[in-house]
């Protein structure tokens, strides 16, 4: 299946068009998680959108993982379809090298007046009216040179003030995942006694929830030592559970919120099973834990009543739908009645975005 998605790749791009104008960023993010590379893909392909230009679409260099092309992961707008980005190849053969013209990020952020007090807003603004504005049918900017939207506008509060636009953007109100995906979601979702296929179909009954394990300990007591806040969109002020730290800081409170044990996370479906009185009655556990914490997760959700537990060690899949089972998890997470996710999560944060823009309402979008 792999094969196929880079052989349908070219077959995506539209033919190239001596008018047609590009943006390739040349600087993406590489050795990260899987949702830290996707949320700058979101950002640059509705950057190049709102320019005028065809986003160039790269593989996804991500940590711990073979570099697999974008469209073994998603579809949409930023992956291909629409004619609103092409592959590599189709850039390399609609602009060649004689034809391209570079610009460091550097240099154009300090042309802009970008410091490190814009917001996300004034960021994409500034960055569209650049990239609209230059008579160059071939523009690249330049690797190496920093992140067009980096780090701290995209996990800080500086990410809020792009929602308005990013959530009617079609890069998002038309995101999709792609057919290995969907193809690992047919085969799970009848385990969640699910037989409708549709994109926008809810999960009736089922409460979804993220819980991190592994390096995400070391990561919660990192944060615990700081005055520490949700990122990305879990920031967003319609959401119902917003944190701020206390100072001094209440370490177990925190690690509640970042970093759950199996009766905490009991306490909180609890509570919120009754706050709904919906008949949640089915757990989705997207969680890259295993073993023994799973066993104890599980063994304490049934035994407070949960009709049926499914996690993401559960899933029956072969190798290459095995490859993009975070798509998966997030999938089920956005569809289901309610989810709960962690507020210092990527994962969570592209969650909510996706819950949103397709319509649920915030209140069905919770924290630890």
């Amino acid at each position: 299946m792999l094969k196929e998605t880079e052989a349908n790749i070219s077959a995506l791009s539209p033919p190239a068009s001596a008018s047609t104008r590009y943006v390739h960023f040349a600087n993406q993010v590489k050795n990260v998680g899987f949702n830290n590379a996707l949320n700058e893909v979101i950002l640059l392909a509705h950057l190049a959108h709102a320019s005028d230009r065809v986003y160039v679409f790269r593989p996804m260099l991500l940590q711990r993982r073979p570099t697999l092309p974008s469209q073994t992961f998603i579809a949409g707008p930023a992956g291909g379809e629409d004619a609103m980005a092409v592959s590599l190849a189709r850039w390399n053969e609609a602009c060649p090298l004689r034809e391209r013209t570079y610009y460091g990020s550097t240099q154009v952020r300090l042309s802009m007046g970008l410091n490190g007090d814009s917001d996300a807003a004034e960021h994409m603004d500034r960055w569209t009216t650049f990239l609209r504005n230059l008579p160059d049918r071939c523009v690249e900017i330049l690797k190496g040179t920093p992140l067009v939207f980096d780090y701290d506008v995209i996990v800080s509060p500086k990410i809020v003030s792009l929602w308005a636009t990013i959530s009617v953007s079609p890069v998002v109100t038309r995101f999709a995942w792609s057919p290995l995906v969907h193809r690992g979601l047919a085969r799970t979702l009848p385990r969640l006694d699910v037989s409708s296929h549709a994109s926008d179909a809810t999960i009736p009954r089922l409460v979804a929830i993220h819980v991190r394990r592994g390096d995400f300990s070391d990561h919660c007591a990192f944060l615990s030592g700081w005055s520490p806040i949700y990122t990305s969109w879990n920031l967003l002020p319609t959401l119902p559970d917003g944190y701020t730290a206390p100072y001094p800081q209440d370490h177990d409170d925190f690690m509640r919120r970042c970093y759950p044990t199996p009766q905490q996370i009991v306490l909180r479906l609890r509570s919120l099973r009754a706050e709904r009185g919906s008949g949640l009655e089915k757990v989705y556990v997207a969680t890259n834990g295993k073993g023994e914490f799973l066993k104890e997760l599980r063994r304490v959700l049934r035994d407070d009543g949960w009709k049926d537990v499914l996690t993401s060690r559960d899933l029956e899949l072969p190798a290459d739908e095995r490859i993009v089972d975070q798509g998966i998890d997030m999938e089920i997470a956005t569809r289901a009645e309610l989810f709960v996710g962690n507020g210092f999560s990527s994962l969570t944060a592209t969650i909510t975005m996706l819950r949103l823009t397709r319509g649920k309402d915030a209140s069905t979008i919770r924290f630890w």
